[in-house]
């Protein structure tokens, strides 16, 4: 892990959210994001992941990553709307339990669940 920094939302005097970005050399993730339940949907995560963004880009930062769980559909609209439009990575696995899973994810000319 590199040099970490962190942005804390507060609301009164309780923490309310916060995100950290962790730098690699020329590249970074923001890892994680959190937003207490009570105020989701209201720009907090948005604000967060905005003050991260400009961080990164002010430090030279050449590739910011985030990942989300891909049935996430939540999260991943979210980060859609912030700029995070480049896929780089796919983690592939083998569910043996019984768990249900979505249905019809397409890439390429293949389907998978997620």
């Amino acid at each position: 892990m590199g040099p970490e920094k962190v942005w804390v939302a507060v609301h009164g005097s309780a923490v309310i959210g916060f995100a950290v970005l962790v730098v690699r050399g020329s590249e970074a993730e923001i890892e994680p994001v959190i937003i207490s339940s009570t105020f989701r949907g209201r720009r907090v995560g948005t604000q967060l992941v905005e003050a991260v963004i400009s961080e990164a880009k002010k430090i030279k930062i050449k590739v910011l990553d985030v990942k989300a769980v891909a049935r996430n559909m939540r999260a991943i609209d979210f980060y859609y709307k912030l700029g995070f439009v480049n896929i780089g990575h796919i983690d592939m696995f083998i569910d043996f339990t019984n768990r249900k899973w979505k249905s019809s994810l397409k890439l390429g000319e293949k389907e998978f669940n997620y």
